[in-house]
């Protein structure tokens, strides 16, 4: 009897620790399948895009800076990273545009599986500037966009236009407000909902004049549940075409053969 009523305990106990273990896999948290820390910028399969008017000395999304490298890299009008090395985000800037001028410059990720309920999250921040001649200060607006069509980097061409990045995800101080968008790394977060497909994510800097708004801001640590979608290796593109080539020499020879 003991012995039974040992083994019954013990399939109770396994029985219980696999519900558990069930629980507990249901709430574990989704796993970023790409992450982007912005080591390098532009990462490779990312593309920046712009439609300033007019075109500034840095016109596109570039490396971050470090505010603490000796002149003349550092710049007081910067921050360091919210993780790894002090420069290892995206940057950008009202030098965007010229000493007048509207600011439009993108910042776009690779092509991503989308399918519904994937997540996405990010860091952003700025350094609003208070410098002579604007008493209002120099306030950043930053947008999070979602396009579904596939491979496209198409953001329009004119100043507003937003190609096929039609689905606002984030928008941040839309209003230009001088402390609406943070001056300390701060995480923002959105969903897809939607049919199964394929898009990019596009981080849009803008301000409708420079003499008003305008002065440095960045982002880092992107994540997302979705996948990048895979791209052919050269060899795969020289294979089909040694299949094709073979494909077409036979039809030539059953042709003569007739």
């Amino acid at each position: 009897m003991i012995g039974i009523f040992g083994r019954f305990a013990r399939s109770a106990a396994a029985g219980c620790l696999a519900i558990a273990g069930m629980f507990a896999i249901a709430a574990a948290p989704a796993q970023a399948a790409y992450v982007q820390n912005f080591d390098t910028v532009v990462p490779a399969g990312w593309a920046v895009a712009n439609n300033n008017s007019p075109g500034g000395s840095i016109p596109n999304w570039y490396q971050g800076v470090d505010p603490f490298a000796p002149p003349p890299v550092g710049s007081p009008l910067s921050f360091p990273a919210f993780n790894g090395p002090p420069t290892s985000y995206a940057a950008a800037t009202y030098l965007a545009t010229g000493s007048t001028g509207q600011i439009d410059t993108w910042l776009i990720s690779p092509e991503l599986t989308l399918n519904n309920g994937d997540t996405f999250s990010f860091y952003a921040r700025q350094q609003s500037y208070d410098g002579p001649g604007n008493i209002n200060g120099y306030a950043n607006a930053l947008q999070a966009r979602l396009s579904t069509s596939g491979a496209s980097t198409s953001i329009g061409g004119s100043y507003g236009s937003v190609g096929v990045f039609t689905d606002l995800k984030v928008d941040i101080n839309p209003t230009f407000n001088l402390t609406g968008m943070p001056e300390v790394w701060t995480q923002y977060s959105f969903s897809y909902t939607g049919a199964a497909t394929t898009g990019r994510v596009a981080f849009r800097f803008y301000t409708p004049d420079v003499t008003l708004y305008g002065s440095y801001m960045g982002v880092d640590a992107f994540e997302t549940s979705s996948s990048l979608v895979p791209v052919p290796e050269p060899a795969s593109f020289v294979l089909m075409g040694i299949g094709l080539a073979g494909l077409a020499y036979r039809r030539h020879r059953n042709r003569a053969s007739v």
